[in-house]
C-alpha cells in the first residue's frame, strides 16, 4: 500500500503545492563499536582493543532526493521537545514548505509534535512510514555510510572526540549533495528518486 499508493499521493502533492520531500531518522553511535570484519590465527579470537568509554552520540537527519542534508548531533534521549527543537530549525531553513517522512517513533508522534505541526500546517506536514520497513528509508542508508566513514580512522577515545568526528563528517557531505542523492539509488528506495540524475 505504501509503494502502490500512500507514497505516490504523498509525492504528487508534494508537487502540486511546491513542497520538498524530506526524509528523516535517528541513530546513534559508541566509542566502543567495530561494524569492520575481524581476523585473526585459526582457533583464535580476533580481538580490537576499545576505550571502555560506552558514551554514546546521537544524530537526527533528514536527507532530500536533490541532494540537501539537514542534521542535528546530540546526546540526550529523543524527546518530542529535542524533536521539536530540530523541527523548527528545519522550517526555517527551508526556502518551501516541508513533507517530513519518519518512522513511527514516540517522539514523533506525540501530541505536543502533532499540535505544533497543525499550527504550521502552510510550513510543514508530517507523514509516518509504515512500522518495520527501514528499508523504505533513504536516510538509512546515510546512517549506513557514516558508521562506516566515522569509524574508519580508528574508533574514538571519549564522546567528545566522536562528536567531533561525526560532525566534521556530516559537515563534509553537506557539500556532497551527488554522495546524497545516491541513497536514493538503492533497489528499496528507487521509488523515491524522482528526478534524481
Amino acid at each position: 500500500e505504501w509503494l502502490a499508493s500512500t507514497y505516490p499521493e504523498i509525492a504528487a502533492r508534494a508537487a502540486r503545492e511546491g513542497a520538498a520531500i524530506h526524509w528523516g531518522d535517528e541513530t546513534g553511535l559508541t566509542g566502543n563499536e567495530h561494524p569492520g570484519r575481524g581476523y585473526a590465527r585459526v582457533g583464535q579470537t580476533p580481538e580490537l582493543q576499545v576505550s571502555g568509554d560506552k558514551a554514546r552520540v546521537n544524530l537526527l537527519s533528514t536527507v532530500t532526493n536533490d541532494g540537501e542534508l539537514h542534521f542535528q548531533v546530540y546526546t540526550a534521549m529523543m524527546t518530542a521537545a529535542l524533536f521539536l527543537g530540530f523541527l523548527e530549525r528545519l522550517v526555517a531553513a527551508s526556502a518551501r514548505k516541508v513533507f517530513l517522512l519518519v518512522d513511527p517513533l514516540p517522539a514523533h508522534v506525540a501530541a505536543a509534535v502533532q499540535d505544533w505541526v497543525w499550527a504550521h500546517e502552510d510550513q510543514i506536514e508530517l507523514f509516518t512510514l509504515p512500522v518495520k520497513t527501514p528499508e523504505y528509508n533513504p536516510v538509512e542508508y546515510l546512517n549506513n555510510d557514516l558508521k562506516g566513514n566515522v569509524y574508519a580512522r580508528g574508533l574514538p577515545k571519549d564522546r567528545q572526540e566522536m562528536h567531533t568526528k561525526l560532525e566534521e563528517f556530516l559537515e563534509h557531505l553537506a557539500g556532497l549533495p551527488g554522495r546524497i542523492m545516491s541513497y536514493f539509488r538503492h533497489p528499496m528506495t528507487l521509488y523515491a528518486a524522482a528526478g534524481v540524475r
